[in-house]
């Protein structure tokens, strides 16, 4: 049996990262849970795909693709006009507890 002597932690924390855009960006109405895209952040929703989803569902798009690829997909579902210049790639992580 093996014991931990060391300092162990259950940490609360959640991170999350995305290319997209804000949810305000959007529509009035849309349905910011597609299942084409992920939303989520602490004090502002963003909407668009996460590295996950890049690698596991489009793996062909190349990286320097993939603010191009994610405007016309936002554009396809939400009949907006984004170009790759509108996309960020935000990275959040906050504390839950």
């Amino acid at each position: 049996m093996k014991i931990k002597n060391d300092f162990v932690t259950n940490s609360s924390s959640t991170s999350f990262v995305v290319w997209g855009v804000c949810e305000d960006d959007l529509p009035k109405g849309s349905d910011i849970y597609s299942k084409d895209f992920d939303s989520g952040g602490q004090y502002e929703t963003k909407v668009g795909i996460t590295p996950s989803m890049m690698i596991s569902r489009y793996p062909d798009v190349k990286f320097g693709e993939v603010k191009a690829f994610v405007a016309k997909m936002l554009n396809d579902n939400y009949g907006t006009h984004f170009t790759e210049n509108d996309i960020m790639y935000s990275e959040e992580g906050w504390y839950d507890g």
